[in-house]
Parts: structure tokens; C-alpha cells; sequence
């Protein structure tokens, strides 16, 4: 879908309280460990493909038809991410971002 000017609908992204948390928990570790820069790097690529391809950056696992949603997994350099795609209204809902096995902020 796009807009008269050619360009596609971007959707909007939002985090469940749980997954600020995460987030938190990560910028506080990488300011630790002198990891911020790479972390800004790796949210800041998560973002755009949460904001311009959700469905095509991850994986579909479960669908709840009756409310119009998806939930879905994608992963970014061991980041990965939990969340909910609504084509319908053109939202994002992330519900969890952690740092899997192998990345430095791993715990």
C-alpha cells in the first residue's frame, strides 16, 4: 500500500511496558560494557524493518484471525525481537527484545 506519492505506508511501532523494560536493561548493559554504539546500530536497523516490513523481516507464529493480528519473531544479530503486526491499521506492538546466546549483552 502506498500513498499518492509513491511511497508505502509506513506502520507504527509501539512496546508493551514488559519489552521498555528489556530495552532498559540492554542500554543499561551496553553503557557498561562500552557496547552502546553497536546497540544503537542494531535497534536502529530492528526499527526500520519494524516500521517499513514487519511481515517480511520475520517469522510468523501464531495468528489470531478474530483480532486481526499476528504475532511474529525476528532476530538482528542475536537481538531477538516478539511482536505483534496489525495489517489492518498499520501497527507494530512489540511485546519483548533480548539479546539471545552470542551476543555481548547476553545474561
Amino acid at each position: 500500500m502506498s500513498l499518492g506519492n509513491g511511497k508505502p505506508i509506513q506502520y507504527r511501532v509501539d512496546m508493551e511496558a514488559v519489552a521498555r523494560k528489556q530495552l532498559k536493561l540492554l542500554v543499561s548493559l551496553a553503557k557498561q560494557t562500552g557496547y552502546s554504539h553497536e546497540l544503537a546500530r542494531q535497534l536502529t536497523g530492528i526499527y526500520h524493518e519494524l516500521k517499513n516490513d514487519p511481515n517480511g523481516w520475520s517469522e510468523p507464529y501464531k495468528s489470531y484471525e478474530h483480532l486481526g493480528m499476528k504475532l511474529c519473531i525476528g532476530f538482528l544479530e542475536r537481538l531477538c525481537v516478539t511482536f505483534g503486526v496489525d495489517d489492518v491499521h498499520r501497527i507494530v506492538i512489540i511485546k519483548s527484545i533480548r539479546a539471545n546466546k552470542g551476543h555481548a549483552l547476553f545474561r
